[in-house]
């Protein structure tokens, strides 16, 4: 076994009668100040090269830790928010907007959908005309939306997805343009047997 350092042997010395023992060899004394002192300062460790060094360098070390933390700190912290800020410019500047336009698309679908049932349920001519001319206007901004929403489409992912947009909508299109036509000539009853049997 290593030797332990006499200081610290010294100072166990001196306290060893309040742990009731006789001798350096008494096991609560061995328990409590040699196996310890043997165990965390074995000749040529670097706690016992720390224990041994003066106040001046002790403190010295103690503020290099302190500072070398700060530093890490420091470069974590500016990393956090680099990558806080990437997340900001991607909601503001990518998702965000093509939400605005998803919605955009989805509201003037709604609006064709309403127009074409009360197309349906109407009987004056004018006001079938009108909504006709609404529907149409909202086919105009819905084709917009999509086509904004191809032209900022950056991964695949995205593509892949107005791609399938466009796809539905061009489907849509013609049996939509149909049911509106047989609407705007008034005739109800052929509009709702094509809806039964196209839509549902």
């Amino acid at each position: 076994l290593h030797r332990v350092d006499r200081r610290q042997r010294q100072m166990c010395i001196r306290d060893r009668d309040s742990l009731g023992g006789s001798g350096i060899f008494d096991p609560l004394y061995f328990v409590a100040c040699e196996f310890p002192l043997r165990a965390h300062f074995p000749e040529g460790t670097a706690m016992k090269k720390i224990a041994n060094l003066k106040i001046s360098q002790k403190l010295t070390l103690s503020f290099g830790i302190v500072f070398a933390l700060l530093v890490v700190i420091t470069v974590l912290s500016n990393i956090k928010l680099i990558q806080l800020n990437d997340s900001i410019k991607l909601i503001s500047k990518d998702r965000y907007p093509k939400t605005i336009l998803a919605n955009t698309v989805q509201i003037e679908v709604n609006k064709i959908a309403l127009n074409l049932r009360d197309m349906m349920l109407s009987n004056d001519p004018v006001k079938i005309k009108n909504l006709f001319n609404d529907a149409l206007a909202s086919d105009k901004k819905m084709k917009q939306g999509l086509d904004q929403l191809k032209s900022i489409a950056q991964t695949e992912e995205d593509k892949r997805y107005v791609d399938v947009a466009i796809s539905a909508r061009d489907q849509y299109v013609p049996a939509r343009d149909a049911l509106l036509q047989l609407a705007l000539d008034g005739k109800r009853n052929e509009a709702q047997a094509y809806l039964d049997q196209v839509f549902m």
